[in-house]
């Protein structure tokens, strides 16, 4: 994920690390699958079991949703609000530092990724719809109250840019970028090192980050 500051963290089986002033510092051994990065800066990683915080200083460890202790790797993002969104199959929680509220969606539900809008909706990549009979790649957004899925292109992670636009990434066919009215496709004919791409986070500057299914970061710099 990006932080308010441009710097990239990243969370894996050797701990937390953050790039910044092109080079990488690690900044925790706790071992986690996703992450996710707060307005103030602060720093969420997830897994199963695990969920724990740092703001900047110290690391705080909180007790885990039931998407924690029931899938090996839970999805996690962090609303403009501070609040910590985990998803699992057919499973999304919401935590307040507090307490956690289930927000259950129809079986069937099977998120791939998860990110929260500027708004504050939670937005999650599906293999599946919310009906089980209509399979499909699906983008739905969850407002608190009613969820909306849109058909979409591909998945495999999604970010919001401070445009309003959402990337979207896809394990072979490369990057997608939708406006709100149009989708737009990026792939190695664009300058992409390859079409295999796993997760993706956006800058404060609209800077763009994709890390590929071959280890490597990628950073994207839309013309101004």
């Amino acid at each position: 994920d990006s932080a308010p500051d441009g710097s990239l963290w990243i969370v894996g089986g050797s701990g937390t690390w953050a790039y910044n002033n092109r080079e990488w510092n690690q900044v925790g051994e706790a071992r986690a699958d996703k992450i996710g990065v707060a307005r103030d800066g602060s720093v969420w990683i997830a897994g199963r079991g695990v969920l724990d915080h740092f703001d900047g200083t110290k690391w705080t460890s909180h007790a885990p949703s039931t998407a924690q202790i029931a899938f090996d790797e839970p999805f996690i993002a962090v609303a403009p609000d501070g609040s910590v969104w985990v998803g699992g199959d057919s499973t999304l929680d919401r935590y307040d530092g507090t307490t956690w509220t289930s927000h259950a969606p129809s079986g069937g539900f099977m998120p791939n990724g998860m990110t929260v809008g500027p708004d504050g909706s939670v937005w999650m990549e599906s293999g599946g719809y919310i009906e089980p009979e209509a399979y499909g790649y699906g983008l739905t957004r969850y407002d608190g109250e009613t969820w909306t899925t849109y058909p979409i292109p591909a998945y495999s992670d999604a970010a919001f840019a401070p445009d309003g636009s959402v990337w979207i990434t896809e394990f072979h066919t490369g990057a997608f970028q939708f406006d709100g009215q149009e989708w737009f496709q990026y792939t190695e004919q664009h300058g992409l090192p390859t079409n295999a791409l796993e997760k993706v986070a956006v800058g404060p500057d609209g800077t763009v980050w994709f890390t590929t299914l071959f280890g490597h970061v990628v950073r994207y710099q839309p013309a101004p």
